[in-house]
């Protein structure tokens, strides 16, 4: 279970808060899978979901608060803070 929080970890700190995408060829199985509602993507579709997501909100930086592991499962109680203003007309949305 440590192994798996600091692979959690990794990806706020290095991905999201250091912003090196390159760690995500690392971090992410060959057979990742998430969901964004009913939405499926995967490791190539979330590599580039992340990527816009840097791109849209420059200044995010995610605070891990708590943390709790259960086998190969991880949840996180964290602080999200980005302060852009955005034109949310043209963000990119998931197929439908």
């Amino acid at each position: 279970m440590e192994e798996n929080r600091r692979l959690v970890r990794r990806y706020y700190q290095e991905v999201l808060n250091a912003r090196d995408e390159e760690i995500l060829i690392e971090l992410l199985a060959p057979d990742f899978r998430s969901w964004f509602g009913d939405f499926e993507v995967d490791a190539t579709g979330y590599r580039a979901a992340v990527h816009r997501s840097l791109q849209t909100f420059g200044d995010l930086k995610v605070e891990i608060l708590d943390q709790v592991a259960e086998g190969d499962l991880v949840a996180n109680g964290k602080f999200v803070e980005h302060w852009e203003e955005l034109d949310t007309a043209r963000l990119p949305h998931p197929p439908s």
